[in-house]
């Protein structure tokens, strides 16, 4: 890292287990999952009955172009909603610098309504039922909403957020699956750090509620089938992870920028490393995140044994908890040596581009209030899982620094590390 220095200064969160970093907060603190039935979709007949699903959300109270909602689907409303705390819990709304205040943020795959595609998809079928792609060129495309596809681009998040709040900096998407929003935030860091900007807005949005995508991962076999007490990273029963849908958004600062308008500080970020495992693509990277981890460590120049808190990706699958123990193994020696361990996916469910903008978030309550949340659900623990698991309720716990691991279907990894807000 470059010696300029990088603070969180604002939280916006739009989950399944509260909205805004306050009740975000009070949920992690009090363990109460977000996790339950759907009331947008019927799951009766679903193996998988169970979502993280946001209620309560008004696009209305935290989309102030209200216009523009129309052209927003809904993990778009997400973002711009949580951008919109974030500057509120910053401090900084309708106070930026245009040119020195960039925008990065985590996409995941958008797909379209079945209420909204069906009918283009009815009327591009022959007379014998089967679908005509000229067609559908020709009549289907034709009965969309004429911005139809405006709602659906991943790189609608950053730009929908820059043209609201005028930032005129660097902007950039990330899709890079369950990293997207790790690395958003990684990016923007060293953005900052070399001086192209003193601002950004980085974090990630996503949503998978809907019919196809849910049965998507159902017939990848990545779903629980527990109906209660899911999911349960590195429990010895585990069997899959529950969807969720939300949004997180960081303010980050250069600190002497934040110092300089007497700005409240959440935690500093020193270190982010990105890397590739191999592996295959409807596998999780292998690895763990080990190489992330470690890049993470060397850029930040800490010792592993400095770390006092790893939120782990713990997706709640077999093999993805089995390689990531493995992996924190490696990185921090034997359970009795290793930080607390904690997953939050119990909570907030799997936000996927999100998830590891949720884990930042709530490392930033651990090191500002020392509060670490627990790992719901693991009343067995693997044995072949050798780590210092976060089982019992949240507590007060001294934690100076720490650590964010993510990975991803087809090998990507990333991690951040996280600092006790400077004095």
């Amino acid at each position: 890292m470059d010696n300029r220095r990088i603070v969180i200064t604002g939280i916006g969160v739009v989950s399944a287990a509260g909205i805004g970093r306050q009740a975000y907060w009070d949920h992690l603190a009090a363990a109460r999952s977000g996790i339950g039935p759907p009331t947008s979709l019927d799951l009766s007949g679903f193996p998988c009955p169970l979502v993280a699903e946001v209620k309560e959300f008004d696009p209305r109270r935290l989309v102030a172009q209200r216009k523009a909602v129309k052209v927003m689907c809904r993990e778009i409303q997400f973002a711009v909603g949580a951008t919109q705390l974030a500057l509120e819990d910053a401090g900084l709304l309708g106070h930026l610098e245009p040119e020195r205040t960039g925008v990065n943020f985590g996409a995941g795959l958008m797909v379209s309504d079945i209420d909204e595609l069906g009918g283009a998809f009815g009327r591009s079928l022959d007379d014998k039922g089967r679908f005509e792609l000229k067609r559908f060129g020709r009549e289907g495309l034709a009965s969309l909403f004429p911005l139809w596809l405006l709602k659906y681009l991943p790189n609608m998040h950053a730009c929908h957020i820059s043209i609201f709040y005028d930032c005129q900096g660097p902007n950039n998407t990330i899709t890079a699956g369950d990293c997207s929003a790790t690395q958003a935030i990684g990016e923007a860091m060293h953005v900052i750090a070399r001086g192209d900007a003193d601002v950004f807005l980085a974090g990630g949005a996503d949503g998978k509620l809907t019919p196809l995508n849910l049965l998507r991962y159902e017939l990848l076999g990545w779903l629980t089938h527990r109906r209660e007490g899911t999911p349960a990273p590195f429990d010895r029963r585990r069997d899959g992870f529950v969807v969720g849908e939300g949004a997180v958004c960081f303010v980050l600062e250069e600190l002497g920028h934040a110092r300089r308008r007497q700005a409240r500080i959440l935690g500093e970020l020193i270190g982010y490393g990105c890397a590739w495992e191999p592996g295959e693509v409807r596998r999780h990277a292998q690895g763990g995140g080990e190489p992330a981890m470690r890049a993470a460590l060397e850029d930040a120049g800490a010792d592993a044994e400095e770390v006092g808190v790893a939120f782990a990706h713990g997706l709640g699958l077999g093999s993805a908890d089995l390689a990531e123990a493995r992996a924190l193994e490696r990185v921090f020696g034997p359970q009795d040596q290793q930080p607390l361990v904690t997953a939050i996916k119990p909570l907030t469910g799997h936000v996927s581009a999100a998830a590891g903008g949720l884990e930042l978030a709530a490392g930033c309550l651990a090191v500002t209030k020392g509060v670490v949340p627990p790992t719901l659900h693991c009343a067995e623990p693997d044995p072949e899982c050798h780590v210092n698991l976060v089982r019992d309720g949240a507590g007060e716990r001294q934690v100076r620094l720490a650590l964010v691991n993510s990975f991803s279907f087809g090998g990507q990894s990333s991690a951040l590390l996280l600092r006790e807000p400077p004095q």
